[in-house]
């Protein structure tokens, strides 16, 4: 007679079962741990089935318990490392965290979850370029503020599959590009910034800023004129930038007006594998990526000549023994005189370009001949005390204003 098996609510049930003397009953089946489970733990024992009884009959009430067999599956830890190279040496753009998604594959079930996150900080640095966590146990649902390692890392899937766990991609570091190494490891290389060139164009006479010159740079097979920005500042255009490995010639070519060439028109400009840059062999500090040089030109000296005349039955008579004093307003708006001298030619080396004021001692009508100068001036006439020349009384002349001076 066969034994009969019936299955319902998922409990397994069989009858007729006639065991003779020294005969043994053996129950053989198998069962898979749902690994991919979100409440499965590693290395956890778990019962394989519910109560296990046996009947001497039908008709008895006493039963005899079996034991209940116990199963576990074991996990996987994961090693990652975060492997960071500065061609500078500058560390300080680091983060402070990393985040890597983490892939696992093959599942059998789309409820499974197939990617979660895993960081990595600063305080897991093994030494100056390396950080890594190993024996990672579980890894996060999300990145970020919501982080946390919630999900376990089971060895096989459902089927009993090995997983094959993968760092597949990193959240983006600013300033950095990542190449992955191999599964679990990924290089972060800091990105190189081409350097901007701005230089400052100054007088060696006065605080104003100078437009107007030209200047070339010549270097990694291209010559390029500078940019006048209109404010006494000249930078490159706008399809160019200085490289790494790369030695570079600055040139003045035009002084600005009003000014001519210092002794120095040339400055070689080198930026080494590294990122740093010299201007001719001295180490220059980088500001926001950007090389910063102040020129300063010298002042073209400009003679100043003043006819002083009155006009006597139409005619022009030149005036004798007057005296002037010049004037030179800084940018602050503060007047510097500079000697009086009594001549009718007053050659002024230190007249600079900006507000200059000429001042008469006598009442007398004052007329200036055109001046071709290289900068465009302001000269102003201002009355002052009542004087006579030779025994003449000069006659009255009102307070004129600016004078504007056409210049070129």
């Amino acid at each position: 007679m066969q034994p009969e098996v019936t299955v319902s609510d998922n409990t397994l049930n069989a009858s007729s079962l006639y065991l003779g003397e020294g005969q043994e009953l053996q129950i053989h089946y198998q069962v898979r741990i749902q690994t991919e489970a979100a409440d499965f733990k590693p290395d956890t024992w778990y019962q394989m089935n519910g109560e296990t009884v046996f009947y001497p009959n039908h008709q008895s009430d006493q039963k005899a318990l079996f034991g209940v067999p116990s199963a576990k599956a074991p996990g996987k830890e994961l090693t990652i490392k975060k492997v960071w190279e500065e061609y500078d040496g500058d560390v300080s753009s680091r983060p402070e965290s990393v985040y890597f998604e983490i892939s696992r594959s093959p599942v059998t079930s789309k409820e499974s979850w197939q990617t979660g996150y895993l960081e990595l900080t600063e305080t897991d640095a093994q030494d100056q370029t390396t950080w890594e966590r190993s024996k990672v146990p579980a890894v996060s649902e999300k990145d970020g503020t919501n982080y946390e390692e919630t999900r376990l890392l089971p060895l096989y899937n459902n089927q009993g599959e090995t997983f094959d766990y993968q760092v597949t991609s990193e959240r983006t570091v600013s300033g950095y590009e990542a190449t992955k190494v191999d599964a679990y490891t990924w290089k972060n290389t800091k990105t190189f910034v081409p350097l901007a060139l701005n230089l400052i164009k100054k007088s060696a006479v006065g605080e104003v800023k100078l437009t107007g010159a030209v200047f070339e740079l010549t270097g990694a097979g291209e010559t390029v004129t500078l940019v006048d920005q209109g404010d006494g500042t000249y930078g490159l255009p706008a399809d160019t930038a200085l490289q790494k490995s790369q030695t570079y010639r600055l040139k003045e070519v035009t002084a600005p007006a009003g000014h001519h060439l210092a002794e120095q028109t040339q400055w070689q400009i080198h930026v080494d594998a590294q990122g740093h840059a010299t201007i001719d062999g001295q180490p220059v500090t980088l500001v926001e990526h950007t090389i910063t040089l102040e020129i300063t030109n010298p002042f073209t000296e400009i003679p100043v000549a003043i006819r002083k005349y009155t006009v006597q039955k139409e005619q022009q008579v030149l005036l004798a023994g007057a005296v002037f004093s010049l004037q030179q307003k800084t940018a602050g708006g503060n007047i510097k005189k500079s000697p009086q001298k009594r001549r009718m030619m007053l050659d002024s080396p230190d007249l600079e370009s900006g507000n200059q004021s000429l001042i008469a001692s006598q009442k007398q009508p004052v007329r200036l001949d055109t001046i071709r100068l290289p900068v465009t001036m302001n000269l102003s006439l201002v009355q002052t005390e009542k004087s006579s020349i030779k025994g003449k009384m000069s006659t009255g002349m009102p307070t004129v204003g600016s004078l504007p001076m056409a210049i070129s």
